[in-house]
C-alpha cells in the first residue's frame, strides 16, 4: 500500500508541478496578446499587487488550440491566456473585469493551490482510510479501499478548491476595478451569454427552464450570480475608471 501511494503522489505532484491544463502553452508563448488587452493585463495585475518583476504575459490561444473552444480566459504560473476572438465581441468593462478575475488567480498562484489541494486529500483520505480500514481485514480491503477513497477525497477537494478559487476570484476581481460601469457591463455581457447559450440548447420553448439550469450551473461552478455582479457595481457606486470617465465627457 506504502509503494501504490507513493507512485500516486509522485503522479499528482508531477501534475501539479505541470499546472494541468496547460493546453499548448509553448505555442501560446510565441503569440502575445493584441497591445489593448496587454496594457488591460497589466493594469489589473498592477491593481492587484504585482510588481514588473512578478507580472505575467498576457497570451493569447493559438489558432488551432481547442482551449479556446470551452474557455475565455485561463491563468497558471507562466501567463495569463485569454481567447482574443472572443475577447474581441464584449463590451469594455467585460473585457477589463474578465482580466481582473485571471488577475486573481495569479496574485494567488491558484493553478498550483489547485492541484495541490488534490494532492492533500489524496494523502489525507488515502493513508487515513487505509489505517481506519487495517483494523477491519476481514470485512475490507484496505489497500485498494484506500487507494480509492484516496482519489476521491483527491476528485472533492479539487472540487471544492476550483470553487472557492472561482468565487473569490469574481468577488475581489470585480471590485478590485473599482468601475460601477465595468462592473455593470460585465453582468450585462454574462446575462447575454447566458440567454444565448440557453436558447442554443433549449430553443425558445424552454427558455425560462433554460435559464435557470445555466445559472445554476454557474453558481454551482463558483461563479457569482448575475444578481451578485448587479450588487458589487451598485456598492461601487458612482466610482468609474478612466475609460468610462472619457466616455462620460464624450456625451
Amino acid at each position: 500500500m506504502k509503494k501504490v501511494i507513493l507512485i500516486s503522489i509522485i503522479i499528482i505532484s508531477k501534475i501539479s508541478a505541470s499546472e494541468l491544463p496547460k493546453t499548448g502553452l509553448d505555442l501560446l508563448k510565441k503569440e502575445p496578446a493584441s497591445l489593448e488587452y496587454q496594457i488591460l493585463g497589466q493594469e489589473a495585475q498592477r491593481v492587484l499587487g504585482a510588481s514588473n518583476n512578478t507580472m505575467l504575459p498576457i497570451l493569447k490561444f493559438g489558432k488551432f488550440d481547442s482551449t479556446k473552444a470551452f474557455k475565455l480566459a485561463t491563468t497558471n504560473s507562466d501567463a495569463i491566456v485569454i481567447n482574443e476572438e472572443e475577447f474581441d465581441k464584449m463590451p469594455y468593462g467585460a473585457k477589463r473585469c474578465t482580466l481582473m478575475h485571471e488577475s486573481v488567480h495569479a496574485k494567488y498562484n491558484d493553478s498550483k493551490k489547485m492541484w495541490g489541494s488534490a494532492l492533500l486529500g489524496f494523502v489525507v483520505g488515502g493513508v487515513g482510510s487505509y489505517h481506519f480500514l487495517s483494523k477491519y481485514k476481514k470485512l475490507f480491503f484496505p489497500k485498494t479501499s484506500g487507494f480509492a477513497i484516496g482519489f476521491y477525497a483527491a476528485y472533492k477537494s479539487l472540487v471544492f478548491y476550483s470553487r472557492f478559487m472561482e468565487q473569490r476570484a469574481d468577488r475581489e476581481g470585480h471590485y478590485a476595478s473599482a468601475c460601477s460601469k465595468c462592473v455593470h457591463e460585465a453582468a450585462q455581457h454574462c446575462q447575454k451569454q447566458t440567454f444565448d447559450n440557453a436558447v442554443k440548447l433549449y430553443g425558445e420553448e424552454r427558455l425560462e427552464e433554460a435559464l435557470a439550469v445555466l445559472e445554476k450551473n454557474r453558481q454551482v461552478s463558483g461563479y457569482l450570480s448575475i444578481k451578485e455582479l448587479s450588487k458589487i457595481a451598485k456598492d461601487l457606486g458612482d466610482k468609474v475608471c478612466d475609460y468610462h470617465t472619457r466616455e462620460q465627457g464624450n456625451r
